[in-house]
């Protein structure tokens, strides 16, 4: 299939990564010398034990042995995943990111007349055996300690690429993760976040670089109106579906526009009962003020109303959920908790999540080309669906180069008909055009 939709040539960006992985080896120290493993069969080992679940340094030294055809214990493994095994994954991982994938489809046309890109952050954890505590500290349960990892994801949504992942303790916050990202904001781009990375200063930083952001606000983050009256009372008193209007945020007094949408009856009951609960464990009552912002979504942004108008800014909100089906389709798709479920050393554990995260960046370029091959005459492509298979191909490849023939068929990638649908960019684009 790469060789099919790249290009004439079998030099697609699969081709060409898994061509550099021995040079990536001996520039880590991986692979000092030529040595029976090969960077090329550790790879392709480790992506096997994420998705059969079998990652003992016993299973994987047997897979790895059928693999480059040599003879090596567990211990001899044990030995070769070292700090430098993950500075070998790690270069792996952002060569991965760094390249630009070919594509047979054009680019929608208007679309880079308003952002050059459209950057979403998210985080997703794994959990970790618990005895792996002292190393990977998790928040409690209450019971005993817990172990675990948080994974933080930057992809481009006009094309699906990734752009930056990040490895860290589960008990990493969101905004201490945000600070990085910030860094690679362009020009023209535009930067959407969830509430957890919600810091008016960056936000600053990212009008400094002529970009934009669009983030929901926080229930605790102040919201100020040019008449002084309270926004929950504008909220409470309006018949609208949507609000926009210029306001300013926190005792800071950020300018930016608000776009308030009211929320289906059924999500505001939601709303409610979780902000209930929440306010119970801690011990207080929820007021009338925050019982009346259950019933909206409140996002801020920067993006003037001559750019886009109210529904255009609230469509594209949405569209970050596509990060959060990406991290669903990555767990659904490989066998990753029962990898993780064991007691192990740190190198050990931070190399089958840097090579889950490797496969992640890789089935997002696979996803984007069988678009381009599918849905002009055939559908949506399931994303779920082509994560699983793509993994199954792996399991079954006896080499990475193996991977250039992957090629489904139609019904093994296809989203089911109750779930087809226009997907949520092409919603917003419609909303733009």
């Amino acid at each position: 299939m790469f060789n099919n939709l790249i290009d004439s040539r079998p030099d697609g960006r699969v081709q060409s990564l898994f061509g550099q992985l021995s040079k990536i080896a001996k520039a880590t120290t991986f692979i000092i010398r030529e040595r029976k493993v090969t960077a090329e069969g550790f790879l392709l080992c480790f992506l096997k034990s994420i998705f059969n679940g079998n990652a003992s340094f016993r299973q994987m030294a047997s897979r790895l042995g059928r693999i480059d055809k040599i003879s090596i214990t567990k211990q001899g493994l044990w030995q070769r995943v070292d700090h430098t095994a993950i500075a070998f994954l790690l270069a792996t991982l952002t060569t991965a990111l760094g390249q630009r994938w070919k594509t047979v489809s054009k680019k929608q046309p208007g679309l880079a007349e308003l952002f050059g890109r459209i950057l979403t952050e998210d985080s997703t954890q794994h959990r970790f055996h618990k005895g792996n505590a002292k190393t990977f500290k998790s928040h409690g349960n209450g019971k005993s300690e817990t172990a675990g990892v948080k994974v933080d994801l930057t992809i481009d949504l006009l094309t699906g690429q990734a752009v930056d992942e990040s490895i860290h303790c589960a008990t990493a916050q969101d905004k201490t993760l945000g600070k990085d990202i910030v860094d690679l904001v362009k020009k023209r781009d535009l930067f959407q976040r969830d509430m957890g990375y919600f810091i008016l200063a960056e936000f600053t930083l990212i009008e400094t670089k002529l970009a934009f952001w669009l983030s929901r606000i926080p229930a605790n983050v102040l919201i100020n109106t040019p008449g002084g009256q309270a926004i929950e009372e504008i909220l409470q008193k309006s018949e609208a579906q949507t609000i926009d209007m210029q306001v300013t945020l926190g005792h800071e007094a950020k300018p930016a526009r608000l776009v308030a949408m009211r929320t289906k009856p059924e999500i505001a009951e939601k709303n409610l009962r979780e902000a209930k609960e929440n306010a119970r464990k801690r011990g207080h009552t929820l007021t009338a003020a925050q019982k009346v912002r259950c019933c909206w979504h409140l996002v801020a942004t920067n993006v003037p109303a001559k750019k886009m108008d109210a529904q255009a800014v609230a469509d594209l909100y949405t569209c970050r959920w596509n990060i959060e089906i990406i991290f669903r389709a990555w767990k659904q798709g490989m066998n990753l908790a029962s990898a993780l479920d064991r007691k192990s050393n740190e190198h050990h554990l931070q190399a089958l999540v840097l090579v889950a995260m490797i496969y992640q960046v890789l089935a997002l370029g696979v996803v984007e080309l069988l678009r381009a091959k599918f849905e002009r005459n055939k559908g949506q492509v399931s994303l779920e669906k082509t994560f699983s298979d793509f993994g199954e191909f792996i399991v079954e490849s006896s080499t990475l180069a193996r991977l250039e023939d992957y090629d489904p068929g139609w019904l093994d990638v296809r989203m089911d008909p109750h779930n087809d649908r226009e997907p949520l960019i092409l919603t917003w684009l419609t909303l733009l055009s």
